[in-house]
């Protein structure tokens, strides 16, 4: 009965405001002037970025050894991107903006030597560049696979292939 008695005056004791505060102060709530603050900066966040969107780089400087892999077909290589994490990152095929070639193996057999010329050429190309710069990325639509235009050495691929500018999408 001590100890109830005891603990119920210590409670009380310790809701009591000492005698020299003239105010209480409520710590979880913020000034109105840092609520107003908070949601104007909200509310611009939200204007500049729709929901759900995130905003990753625009361009991946890759190093040739260490970033790019092995050459899949005549438009599709592998690329590890810098600063991405490697579950998503890692030997990620790239598929090359404006860029059309057969598929290895090609559907008719007598395409083959054809496919295999398009799929040496760029193997050379990627070899022989000091600079390789990946722009205007996005998901491929029907794959895991990244569509990008592709820069050798400040020069984009497929106007020096076939001549062109570079498409919307591929």
């Amino acid at each position: 009965m001590t100890i109830c008695v005891l603990l119920f005056t210590s409670c009380r004791n310790s809701t009591q405001s000492l005698p020299d505060q003239s105010q209480s102060y409520d710590f979880f709530q913020p000034p109105v002037s840092a609520i107003n603050k908070i949601n104007a900066d909200l509310d611009k966040a939200l204007r500049l970025h729709p929901s759900g969107a995130r905003h990753f780089a625009q361009r991946f400087q890759l190093i040739n050894v260490r970033d790019v892999g092995r050459v899949v077909d005549g438009k599709t290589f592998l690329v590890t991107l810098p600063g991405v994490h490697p579950l998503f990152g890692e030997n990620m095929p790239v598929r090359i903006r404006g860029l059309h070639a057969l598929d290895l193996p090609p559907a008719r057999a007598e395409d083959l030597p054809s496919a295999i010329a398009q799929w040496s050429q760029l193997r050379k190309l990627l070899e022989n560049a000091q600079k390789i710069e990946l722009r205007r990325l996005e998901r491929g639509k029907d794959k895991f696979y990244l569509v990008a235009d592709v820069y050798l050495d400040g020069e984009f691929l497929s106007q020096n292939l076939c001549g062109g500018t570079p498409l919307p999408s591929d």
